[in-house]
């Protein structure tokens, strides 16, 4: 029934069983003794849960290995195993224990219950039982599940010295219908019909068969087998599995490290810019103030707003034109000014200024002509368009052409100006240099010239109304009361046409206190209102008047109490940036209209305002512009390139080129960082060589006597030295040509990152890919000379073994 053929077990440099082969029948009680690790093997052998590398194990004639009848199918329907406890349910009845939940005929059951004299306990949960039953409840679920063999492991059960022999007397009745194989215990050799015994890894007795060992030797000469070869480094690196892969991860960062640090060394940022404006023939960049603290922290990536002195300052180390590019401080006050309350922006409300002295700063092929006066601008062929769609110019629209709109009035912020000419895009590349903005969220996009811009005569700004009037500077702004903190859009001076309510009654008293302060419905709703605003916007039993009358009943709460204003430019660090740290005391609200509470009225979060004091406002107060965005030009190639270097050297002042932020990051920050980096690389380097030369030298004293016994057989120190080094050179190559891979995709993303935008830009990828390569030949070059002189050095025999051997000789 079973046949055992050459059976051969292997624990790394262990054998646990060599060369076993017998048979057994197909009923009957076989007892196998051996030690632990034997008998374990062989009853996980046996009981189908693994099949044998080296051998052959037969069930009926049908192989137990993968590709034949599964382990799993052998379990289901032949053999039966008995580990660890049995696997008893405890708290549940015998013949739940016995049944398994299966639908076995009832009459079957009973029947075996009777044989095993269980059926008057088949109600009794098995843990009242004793062991005897027990067992006898376990051999009852096997018989009925129709196995043809038992197979007990002694070693992973807990029972006793007593409760063995008491299972042994239960299987022996049972061996009468199967075969019952038990493994690992000499006391079960009382009962056995055939007794199997192997002693240090061999088949020494088989009670049935008389086992015979011919040894016949002949002179041969030693070669060893290529086979036993692979074993032998296959064992060495299973053995050092995670080790090898530790050390793998510390050559990967050093490659990584100092592939990055040569790629960066070849990246040179003001030529990339050069060659990134040449290709778009663009000779026009942006300029970025860096954000300063009070105490004169500059914080990275954070960027302030230009002022008149930053001009100054620039034009004195740039050579070439400083363009400026304005906007309004504040757009709904300079609109309210000249429309009312009750104004609707137009396609112009968002354009800015770009002052120009003359058409040769950037830009020239105008259709028309530069602007001559400050009733004048000239807009991009991009955004006539945009206002041809929008019906800007009446008799005009968008299938008209461009050319159309010169001499056309557009109003900006209430002053009428004369189209004079029109840029096309094709022939001022300047107009599609990319520019970086941040939006309210403080979220970084790009925008380029050619939309949202008029062009006008150099001192517009200065010239427009706007510049007469003034306003809080367009910082940072925030309330806060009772620990709350709520953003603030305006500050400002209260009005005479607004009225405000005081607790008790309704005035248009604008004359404050430096200490007192009016707020509008917003401020109010983003403090306290927010919730209850809610509930009575829904309330169909409150008239409009009482939901009026409870939000000036709910925001007299407000009235007396004190706030705190602040004010800041960075937003990211308020404290070192603060110009106003304010505690005013509310005198009272503004009145509200009864659109508050109509459907289509939401409240907008952080567009609240606060009405303080004029005197004390007024150091704040600024005209009502600022400059939006800075921009040097120049038509000579040497002054672009000596502005570059100024501004990429400059710790306030930074050139943005399109996508320069990851210039930023893998050429002026990496190179900062590249003794660092460098360090870092080749630390990781000496750790992954010491850890590999320490493995070696481990492997070596763990296989001394193996390639002792080698040696001894006839084969030269010199050819074991070699098969060493060749595994050695063969691990180190592995590793090395993944490590060159990771370095190389690694390479291609920094060039990716670097080049992603600029598709006109050629790119030296032969040279950039050679990094990695050429470098990860020379360290496998390197490493590999330096672990063979290692081996060279060390004895990989035994040292009397080397003794011997000389006085042989």
């Amino acid at each position: 029934m079973i046949r055992v053929e050459h059976l051969s077990i292997h624990d790394h440099k262990e054998t646990i069983l060599e060369d076993v082969s017998f048979e057994l029948a197909s009923k009957g009680f076989v007892s196998f003794c051996a030690e632990e690790k034997a008998s374990r093997a062989m009853a996980k052998l046996l009981g189908a849960q693994c099949y044998p590398k080296y051998g052959s194990v037969y069930f009926q004639d049908n192989p137990l290995n993968k590709v034949a009848i599964t382990k799993g199918i052998l379990r289901n329907t032949f053999v039966q195993g008995l580990f660890g406890d049995f696997q008893l349910l405890m708290n549940q009845s015998v013949y739940e224990n016995a049944t398994l939940g299966f639908a076995y005929p009832k009459a079957d059951v009973e029947q075996l219950l009777s044989e095993w004299h269980l059926i008057d306990k088949k109600r009794v949960a098995v843990e009242d039982l004793e062991f005897e039953d027990q067992a006898a409840v376990v051999i009852v679920r096997c018989l009925l599940r129709r196995c043809q063999m038992i197979v007990y492991d002694v070693y992973s059960s807990p029972f006793s010295q007593k409760e063995r022999i008491q299972l042994y007397q239960l299987l022996k009745k049972c061996s009468q219908q199967l075969l019952v194989v038990v493994c690992g215990d000499f006391e079960a050799n009382a009962f056995a019909d055939h007794i199997l015994e192997c002693r240090k890894a061999y088949l020494v007795s088989d009670s049935l068969h008389q086992i015979a060992h011919e040894h016949i030797i002949e002179p041969r000469v030693f070669h060893m087998p290529a086979i036993k070869k692979k074993a032998i480094w296959r064992d060495i690196n299973q053995r050092s599995l995670w080790k090898f892969r530790v050390l793998f991860l510390c050559l990967l960062c050093s490659v990584i490290a100092i592939n990055v640090v040569m790629f960066n060394s070849q990246l040179h940022l003001v030529d990339l810019e050069e060659s990134v404006l040449s290709s778009f023939h663009q000779n026009m960049i942006q300029i970025e103030k860096q954000a300063v603290g009070d105490d004169g922290k500059i914080y990275p990536n954070y960027y302030a707003d230009m002022e008149e002195s930053d001009g100054e300052a620039l034009s004195k180390h740039l050579k070439g034109n400083l363009i400026y590019s304005y906007k309004i401080e504040n757009p709904e006050q300079e609109m309210n000014r000249f429309y009312g309350t009750k104004w609707n922006p137009d396609d112009l409300y968002t354009y800015h200024l770009i002052e120009l002295k003359n058409e040769n700063q950037g830009f020239h092929q105008i259709q028309g002509h530069f602007p001559k006066n400050y009733f004048e601008a000239c807009i991009s062929s991009v955004s006539a368009k945009s206002l041809l769609r929008s019906g800007y110019f009446e008799g005009l629209d968008e299938n008209s052409d461009v050319s159309k709109v010169i001499g056309k009035e557009i109003l900006w912020y209430g002053r009428t100006l004369t189209i004079s000419g029109i840029l096309s895009i094709d022939d001022n590349p300047n107009l599609g240099i990319q520019i970086q903005r941040i939006d309210e969220n403080d979220s970084k996009y790009i925008d380029q010239l050619y939309t949202g811009n008029l062009f006008v005569k150099a001192g517009f700004m200065k010239n427009h109304d706007a510049s007469k009037q003034t306003t809080f500077p367009d910082v940072v702004k925030q309330l806060t009361y009772q620990n709350r903190s709520v953003p603030l859009t305006q500050i400002q001076y209260p009005k005479n046409e607004i009225a405000f309510f005081n607790g008790e009654t309704f005035l248009s008293d604008i004359h404050l206190k430096d200490d007192e302060a009016y707020l509008d419905f917003y401020a109010v709703y983003q403090l306290i209102y927010h919730d209850r605003y809610r509930d009575v916007k829904v309330n169909d039993d409150m008239s409009l008047e009482e939901k009026m009358n409870d939000y000036y009943h709910f925001a007299s709460e407000l009235i007396g109490k004190e706030v705190t204003v602040n004010a800041y430019r960075i937003n990211r660090e308020p404290g070192n940036s603060m110009i106003m740290n304010k505690t005013v005391k509310i005198k009272g609200i503004m009145t509200i209209g009864d659109y508050i509470f109509s459907d289509d009225f939401f409240p907008e979060s952080g567009s609240g305002k606060i009405m303080m004091s004029a005197s004390f406002l007024q150091p704040y107060m600024k005209a009502n512009y600022k400059i939006d965005k800075l921009f040097y030009q120049s038509n000579q190639k040497e002054e672009m390139l000596d502005a570059l270097r100024y501004l990429n050297t400059n710790a306030y002042y930074q050139a943005f080129v399109s996508n320069s932020r990851m210039f930023q990051v893998f050429v002026v920050d990496i190179k900062e960082l590249r003794g660092v980096l460098l360090f870092i690389g080749v630390t990781f380097f000496m750790i992954y060589m010491i850890g590999f030369l320490y493995l070696i030298d481990r492997n070596r004293r763990t296989n001394q006597k193996e390639m002792t016994i080698y040696y001894l057989f006839g084969d030269t120190k010199q050819h074991l030295e070699l098969l060493y080094a060749r595994n050695t050179t063969f691990n180190l190559l592995k590793h090395h040509m993944f490590a060159m891979i990771a370095s190389l995709i690694c390479i291609y993303i920094l060039i990716f990152l670097v080049y992603k935008d600029f598709t006109n830009v050629e790119i030296p990828m032969i040279s950039y890919i050679s990094i990695p390569v050429l470098f990860m030949l020379a360290s496998w070059v390197i490493s590999s000379i330096i672990a063979y002189f290692f081996i060279k050095l060390r004895r990989i025999l035994d040292e009397c073994v080397q003794h011997d051997r000389n006085m042989l000789q």
